[in-house]
């Protein structure tokens, strides 16, 4: 008999050698849908080892039927999808929404994960419509308009990227890096531009949730490298845009502000808040910073969460403080096929493949004093349970079966989705295949998009843990330092008198949203009832902040 061991790995090695092979009817498109090339110096040849230009041959773009049986009637010109070959054997896809108003700029939006696909905000967030009820555990499909569509502003792409993310399929090697996944995207911007030349001239936007946050400061980082070798024709990079997103180095901080965040959005009781509280929490993680203090002979306040996670093994206080905030998963272990498709450092290892819901520990003073384990991605909320990867606390049934449904599919992607690929909310082996290789420039690729005059407003919900605001105050404001020699904030956590009122109209009534701080080109906001997926839980609010603050249409 196999074992459990083996039968994943075999599993995963048929499952990904019909994935990874190139679709008959694909080939077809490939051959009758050449991309055409403009005269503008932009779309020079991309590097002819990794990108061939002759073997850019784009996939046409399908017409796409009406969506009956949902609440909104959509007409076959709303969605533009198409795949465009980054490589001889790498297919992209993406979806374009196009602006309900002329001579818009183009946004290109990427989900996080990292390994999610970017076509579910679509119908999570900003796109025009909405799915109903999205993680409930059922196949009951409603679209309804969404009255906070960005297209009402704004030409949209949603990007399935890197390789194999979504409905991208191919079968090249997985992205090893977010620098390689960075090569692939700028070769599918030109490629996009070859195809859509109007956009050309246009401000271009890149925007994205969560990990995205990585891939926005690589890309933009890539971009200004292009456009230092290409200076009379730059692509047009105005703005950046980053719900919940991973802008920085979250250990390069005080502990302290996981704790600000835990006591203030009423987590633990007044006593765990408390000094001088035998084994509450503040008493603590007040005995570990002390101990590390005293140890490296610095002040307390120069002890970083990363010198707690360095002490765990000396210190019985800063492993017990640990404990108490590191949020806890399932995992199960599969054996990476020992295939060239994956980085070396991967191929045919066993590793944990993390699944189900993440917990804070059972013994955990949160835990102990809610009386349960809160959705750490919105504290608000109480975890659902969800069976495979991510491991987080959304059910992710209805999503996956509503963008593989056959009819949702043909809509989508109508004949040029191979009928091989079947679509994933995050493929686990992306996000394995890009952790082989270390988040480089994160911080620093803002400062030089800020230094550089683009635009950047950064939003956090003020209900995440996973992305806690206190923490991302600290990093922003250090961004805008070393960018503009200007803080954000003149102390932290910020005061209230540094932060101003952002209120938004929502129906008829104009409410309270949240807080931010502007300095030059950059804005930092944190809003009210707000988890990490903020487009979806306040939408008004960051349609507000990109429309006004981005694009600058003043009201």
């Amino acid at each position: 008999m196999l074992s459990v061991h083996n039968m994943i790995s075999l599993t995963l090695t048929s499952l990904l050698l019909l994935t990874s092979s190139c679709h008959p009817e694909a080939r077809k498109l490939f051959a009758s849908h050449d991309s055409k090339a403009t005269p503008n110096t932009l779309l020079e040849k991309v590097d002819l080892e990794e990108h061939p230009v002759s073997a850019h041959k784009a996939l046409g773009v399908a017409s796409m039927p009406s969506f009956q049986g949902s609440k909104v009637t959509l007409n076959s010109d709303e969605l533009e999808p198409g795949y465009l070959q980054v490589t001889n054997k790498d297919n992209l896809f993406y979806l374009l929404v196009r602006a309900k108003i002329s001579n818009a700029p183009l946004v290109i939006y990427f989900a996080g994960g990292p390994g999610a696909s970017s076509i579910a905000p679509a119908f999570l967030e900003n796109g025009p419509w909405n799915l109903n009820n999205p993680f409930h555990h059922e196949k009951n499909y409603k679209l309804t308009k969404n009255t906070w569509s960005w297209n009402k502003i704004a030409n949209l792409v949603y990007l399935d990227q890197p390789r194999y993310v979504g409905f991208s399929y191919g079968e090249g090697a997985y992205s090893a890096s977010t620098q390689a996944a960075g090569h692939d995207f700028l070769a599918w911007l030109r490629l996009f531009y070859q195809r859509y030349p109007e956009f050309i001239r246009r401000p271009l936007y890149l925007s994205g949730e969560s990990f995205a946050g990585v891939y926005i400061g690589e890309y933009a980082h890539q971009v200004l490298q292009y456009n230092r070798q290409h200076p009379q024709n730059p692509i047009n990079l105005s703005g950046l845009l980053v719900q919940s997103g991973k802008i920085g180095d979250e250990s390069d901080v005080s502990p302290y502000y996981q704790l600000f965040f835990l006591c203030t959005q009423g987590m633990l009781s007044t006593n765990a808040c408390q000094l001088k509280q035998r084994d509450n929490l503040r008493s603590i993680l007040d005995g570990c910073v002390d101990n590390i203090a005293n140890s490296k002979h610095i002040p307390p306040n120069e002890v970083k969460i990363s010198d707690l996670t360095s002490a765990r093994n000396l210190s019985k206080l800063c492993r017990q403080y640990l404990e108490e905030v590191e949020l806890h998963y399932k995992a199960t272990y599969i054996t990476i096929p020992n295939l060239p498709i994956f980085p070396e450092k991967i191929r045919g290892q066993t590793v944990p493949k993390p699944i189900g819901t993440v917990e804070f520990s059972k013994t955990s003073q949160v835990r102990r004093f809610l009386g349960y384990s809160p959705n750490p991605y919105n504290v608000r909320l109480t975890c659902k349970p969800n069976v495979d990867y991510p491991p987080w606390c959304y059910d992710n049934y209805k999503i996956n079966h509503f963008f593989n449904d056959k009819f949702v599919n043909f809509w989508l992607g109508r004949d040029i989705i191979p009928s091989h690929v079947t679509w994933q909310f995050a493929n686990f082996l992306v996000a394995a295949s890009l952790e082989t290789s270390p988040i480089i420039g994160l911080s620093d690729y803002y400062i030089e998009a800020l230094r550089n005059g683009i635009k950047a407003i950064f939003i956090y919900g003020k209900n995440d843990w996973v992305m806690n605001y206190f923490v991302t105050q600290v990093i922003s404001n250090r961004i805008a330092y070393q960018a503009y020699g200007i803080p954000l904030f003149s102390q932290l956590p910020a005061s209230p008198s540094e932060l101003k009122s952002l209120t938004v109209i929502d129906g008829h009534e104009r409410r309270y949203a949240g807080e931010y701080q502007t300095v030059l080109n950059f804005t930092f906001a944190q809003i009210d009832g707000a988890g990490h997926m903020v487009g979806m839980d306040r939408p008004a609010a960051v349609y507000k902040l990109f429309d006004e603050f981005l694009l600058g249409n003043s009201k």
